[in-house]
């Protein structure tokens, strides 16, 4: 006759475990990892972990006065060291750029370097309205983007950006700007 404890085994390797809190039977995608634990997963499952964090977290809430002295400390080291931090940040930048061109591209666009790449591809590696070749620049293609939707249009060459940017984006603007060029060429 199995004991528990080898059908607990067995069953973990099928890509399960027993939850010790709620003592179900769950996939391991629903733990968080631990590399200190044997079987290199949490003892509780991800939503008995969180109501225990909960939990704690109502029973000991840090004072206003006490996220206070946290966030002087840190304004206090941050300005003692801003030099040092700089240096550091600036090194991080040099030794990987992609990563951190992505992650500005994450953070101000919501797409990905490799989702750029693709843009880039499909506009023939030129800006989408005057067609200058990315090759010809000293510097990367700009993402444009929909202030208002905050949806990613393409990729322009800084002048075509700033010209768009200036105009607002108003095509009745643009349109005018055009009539007013035929009318003195």
């Amino acid at each position: 006759m199995a004991t528990l404890r080898n059908l607990i085994s067995d069953v973990q390797e099928d890509n399960c475990k027993v939850c010790k809190t709620c003592k179900q039977l769950l996939p391991v995608t629903e733990y968080h990892k631990d590399p200190k634990s044997k079987d290199r997963l949490f003892y509780s499952c991800k939503k008995c972990y969180n109501i225990y964090r909960k939990e704690v977290r109502k029973n000991n809430p840090k004072t206003e006065e006490q996220k206070e002295i946290y966030n002087t400390k840190n304004r206090a080291y941050y300005l003692k060291n801003k030099e040092r931090k700089a240096i550091y940040s600036k090194k991080r930048r040099e030794i990987n750029p992609k990563l951190y061109r992505n992650l500005e591209y994450k953070r101000k666009y919501g797409i990905s370097i490799e989702e750029y790449d693709k843009l880039l591809v499909q506009q023939n590696n030129s800006c989408a309205v005057c067609k200058i070749s990315q090759s010809d620049l000293d510097y990367n293609l700009v993402v444009d983007h929909c202030h208002t939707t905050e949806k990613v249009r393409g990729l322009l060459c800084r002048n075509c950006n700033l010209a768009l940017g200036y105009l607002k984006d108003n095509p009745e603007t643009m349109n005018s700007a055009i009539s007013y060029l035929n009318k003195y060429k």
